[in-house]
């Protein structure tokens, strides 16, 4: 089972809605609150569509602070209804902060190649690291997932993922409908120091799919990638990284972005 990072977030009092989604099952973990017996924290959590600026929710969720993480499955929302997001607000009105951690669990299918680059990736690890320490001994690491959502809006050509030499897995799902033409290299206006257009284009992703990027000799692409202009819509982006596992003991989860 691979939980993806979603979402750190301070819960508030309105809705905060959270982009397009593909998963329906949810794990949350909360932010250690002390004294949290004496108050009764609730929030709501629910998938749903968002309209001119008001998020309409389908069977929302009871969700209450715990010290430990919950699993929450928020199946059988209705595709025609609309795009699918994540949200979630506070119900009380107890004066502490309170933060969760959102994780997501990918679709079978999702998991699977994740899992495959995961071990793809290992083997990787240990046959350089071999090489390249001096000791001989493989470097004590681990891969973390880094998950993020982007809005693209069109005419506008963007950084969808800046170059990473620790990347050693790279998985790019459109989620609009037009085709996703992606590029290695960006063209800039002398003028005006602006993006207008990509260059070197390297993969094109159809609506609703997604692509696992190629690590042939375990060796992925580890540098930037652009989106061409004219796309309007959301697009996901899940890396995994190279990371030392620290000494003293594991580190913080890490995956902060969005």
């Amino acid at each position: 089972m691979v939980w993806i990072h979603f979402r750190r977030l301070r819960l508030q009092k309105e809705w905060v809605v959270l982009p397009e989604i593909s998963s329906e099952i949810f794990r949350v973990s909360h932010t250690p609150i002390a004294d949290f017996k004496d108050k009764y924290l609730k929030a709501a959590i629910a998938i749903g569509v968002e309209d001119n600026g008001k998020f309409s929710p389908y069977k929302p969720q009871l969700l209450t602070y715990s010290n430990e993480p919950e699993i929450i499955p928020l199946e059988g929302f209705p595709a025609r209804v609309g795009i699918p997001r994540l949200a979630i607000k506070r119900l009380d009105d107890s004066p502490v902060h309170w933060d969760v951690l959102i994780e997501e669990l990918p679709e079978t299918n999702a998991q699977d190649n994740l899992v495959d680059e995961i071990i793809k990736a290992i083997m990787t690890l240990f046959d350089l690291d071999s090489i390249n320490s001096n000791s001989g001994c493989g470097d004590n690491v681990q891969l973390i997932p880094y998950k993020r959502t982007v809005e693209c809006n069109r005419n506008v050509p963007i950084l969808l993922v800046p170059e990473r030499p620790k990347r050693r897995a790279l998985t790019i799902k459109n989620h609009g409908v037009k085709d996703l033409i992606l590029g290695r290299s960006a063209v800039v206006d002398d003028t005006t120091g602006e993006i207008t257009d990509i260059g070197e284009r390297f993969e094109q992703i159809p609506g609703r799919k997604g692509y696992d990027f190629p690590s042939p000799q375990g060796c992925i692409y580890k540098g930037n990638v652009y989106v061409l202009p004219k796309f309007d819509g959301v697009v996901e982006v899940v890396e995994w990284r190279k990371e030392v596992i620290e000494p003293s003991g594991e580190a913080e989860a890490r995956g902060h972005e969005s």
